[in-house]
């Protein structure tokens, strides 16, 4: 899973890690210059990026290798994993059934979901959309990825026994809060997640080829992936990488575990710039800023990132976006203000793509 302390790091001090890319009159070839340099730089062995502006995708090209042991180019059908970037499908589906009447943000999580521990009883919907619960975290060691095992049941009882902190008084990146959003999920919505986010979430965007899944999971054209973590600094060679082996409980594929190809991530930036997916006013509950207990809005320190509610904030003046980020191979934006929107989908541990993403949009985004 990622560090989004260092997510928020790498975003807003991009300008002075990285050199401006000067504007052209094509921004598509200069995009592609841009990516085949960064790509050979950083070791990434395929990657897809995707722009949206003003409601319809402008660009959409595939890099590299899909698979680099079987030679097996990336294509627009190639499945990359988007890892924690799936929060923000969730907060979608939520939001969804809050529209409907199903449940409340404001309402307890325990009053929702009876029989967890007397200790949860203060932690609202809002507060586990948005990390400030104060709920112990079933991952013990984000590094490994080492997790609590067993059924969920058997998890929630693993997590009873463990200390909790005062609902809203900090905030804390906690994948316990996206267990118990699927759970919530599968209730309020009536079926199990996974279903619910395909048939309530992807299909009215006409999106079909979502996957959910790990390294185990054998789906026809997704990607064999990789990291640059622990490799040594001198690095030259894509065999140089090694090849990464990661698992997701399933009860939390709500945080993580979404294989998309470019078709369909086009597909939900054109849908979520139109406003397919929530109501305006839901979409901008969703994209604020969470606050905690004192009604002041989360930041990072001395960056203007914060969190809303499975979605990433970045509350500038200029330039304003919301989106994801997962596994330090995959990130997605929404500049509101821009009307543009971008992704950047790698096989690659430690590809840093927010950068990327954040390098791109400024090739599209409205001139001074």
């Amino acid at each position: 899973m990622p560090k989004i302390l260092a997510v928020a790091l790498a975003l807003s001090c991009l300008a002075a890690r990285f050199s401006p890319v000067a504007a052209q009159s094509d921004p598509d070839r200069v995009v592609d210059s841009l990516i085949k340099a960064e790509m050979a730089k950083r070791l990434i062995p395929g990657a897809a990026v995707v722009v949206v502006r003003d409601g319809r995708v402008v660009k959409k090209t595939v890099y590299g290798l899909a698979s680099v042991e079987l030679n097996a180019q990336a294509t627009n059908a190639t499945l990359f994993q988007i890892a924690s970037a799936t929060k923000n499908v969730t907060g979608v589906a939520i939001m969804q059934l809050v529209e409907a009447g199903k449940l409340s943000l404001a309402a307890r999580v325990s009053d929702l979901l009876p029989n967890l521990p007397p200790a949860w009883r203060p932690v609202t919907v809002i507060q586990i959309l948005g990390h400030t619960s104060g709920l112990p975290d079933m991952i013990l060691d984000p590094e490994t990825g080492a997790w609590l095992s067993g059924s969920t049941d058997s998890v929630l009882k693993q997590l009873a026994a463990m200390p909790v902190k005062p609902a809203g008084t900090e905030w804390s990146y906690n994948q316990t809060n996206y267990l118990l959003l699927g759970l919530l999920i599968e209730k309020f919505g009536g079926m199990p997640y996974r279903e619910y986010f395909q048939r309530k979430v992807f299909a009215p965007l006409g999106i079909t080829g979502v996957v959910f899944g790990d390294s185990r999971t054998v789906a026809p054209g997704r990607t064999s992936e990789y990291s640059r973590l622990h490799v040594t600094p001198n690095a030259s060679r894509l065999t140089d990488l090694v090849a990464i082996n990661y698992q997701y409980p399933d009860g939390l594929y709500t945080a993580a575990g979404i294989f998309i190809n470019a078709n369909d991530m086009g597909r939900w930036l054109e849908g979520v710039m139109h406003g397919a997916t929530l109501r305006p006013e839901s979409f901008r509950t969703m994209t604020t800023s969470t606050s905690l207990n004192d009604g002041k809005p989360f930041h990072f320190p001395d960056s203007p990132m914060g969190y809303g509610l499975g979605w990433l904030t970045m509350d500038r003046p200029a330039h304003r976006a919301v989106g994801g980020s997962g596994g330090g191979r995959a990130a997605v934006l929404y500049y509101p203000e821009d009307r543009v929107a971008v992704a950047v989908m790698t096989n690659l541990q430690g590809a840093d793509p927010e950068s990327l993403v954040e390098l791109i949009a400024a090739q599209y985004q409205p001139k001074p």
